[in-house]
C-alpha cells in the first residue's frame, strides 16, 4: 500500500540521516584515540576532534528532537468525527 511505501521511505531517510550525524562521531573518536595509543598527544588536534563529537552529537540529538516534537504535534491535531445526532 501506498502508506507503507510513505513510511519505509521516511525510515529510510531518517536513517541515513542519522547515519550522516553519527558518522564523525565514530571517525574522530576513532582517530583520537589512534593518536594517544600512539603517544602523539597534539592537544590542538584532539580537542579539534572533540569538537567535531560534539556536533556530531548535536546534531543527531536535534534530529531526533525535532522527530519527536513532530510526532508530538501529529498525535494533538488529529481531528476525530463525531457524531452530534445523539447529543442534539
Amino acid at each position: 500500500s501506498q502508506t507503507m511505501e510513505t513510511i519505509g521511505s521516511l525510515a529510510t531517510n531518517i536513517a541515513h540521516d542519522l547515519n550522516n550525524y553519527i558518522q564523525p562521531i565514530h571517525v574522530f573518536s576513532q582517530l583520537g584515540e589512534e593518536m594517544i595509543k600512539s603517544n602523539q598527544l597534539n592537544l590542538s588536534t584532539i580537542l579539534e576532534y572533540f569538537g567535531k563529537i560534539r556536533s556530531g552529537a548535536n546534531n543527531a540529538r536535534d534530529m531526533i528532537h525535532r522527530i519527536i516534537k513532530y510526532s508530538n504535534n501529529k498525535v494533538e491535531n488529529v481531528v476525530t468525527k463525531v457524531d452530534i445526532s445523539n447529543i442534539i
